[in-house]
């Protein structure tokens, strides 16, 4: 989406590149992003990690679950990562479908990607997991990357280092 005011830049080096101009490609690849709602094919477990990260060895993936809290649940269930969910993550429950998102976003760091957007990712997470993600939030960003959180949550917003607080605009409607 183009910015309606202003622009959106990378800095590279001792310069500045417009995302603008940046190949869709190469940025995707740098880039793990969390939705709120995120997307979850019709298919294993396994493929929904592959759709996003292709080619990531077994234990990479493993290694992602156990970051993002999914390793447990895999190991529950009969099939393990051969465990087939519907479209939208159909079979999974919302928390589980949010420990898959954030697997794929830690295995995406795993192959290169320097910026996280995670809005809302311990949403529908026990208080457990949620440290958990906390932790790898803050392994990330000790290790340089660009972390963006969209939350509310405390534990989130205790180790930002920077918190931006948005609210509706006075003059907005309620139906705006």
């Amino acid at each position: 989406v183009d910015p309606t005011e202003g622009r959106v830049v990378l800095q590279v080096g001792d310069g500045e590149v417009d995302v603008a101009e940046v190949d869709p490609g190469w940025w995707h690849a740098r880039v793990a992003w969390v939705p709120q709602h995120p997307t979850i094919v019709a298919a294993t477990l396994a493929d929904n990690i592959e759709l996003l990260v292709p080619g990531l060895h077994t234990a990479e993936r493993d290694l992602a679950a156990a970051r993002a809290g999914l390793a447990q649940v895999v190991a529950q269930l009969p099939d393990g990562w051969a465990t087939r969910v519907g479209e939208g993550g159909v079979g999974l429950s919302a928390g589980q479908r949010q420990r898959l998102a954030l697997t794929r976003a830690a295995a995406k760091v795993h192959a290169g990607a320097q910026v996280v957007i995670l809005d809302e990712p311990s949403a529908h997470l026990d208080a457990g997991t949620e440290a958990l993600v906390v932790r790898t939030v803050q392994e990330w960003a000790e290790r340089g990357l660009v972390v963006i959180v969209v939350a509310h949550r405390a534990g989130l917003l205790a180790i930002a280092d920077q918190v931006v607080e948005v609210s509706a605009s006075p003059t907005c409607g309620a139906d705006r």
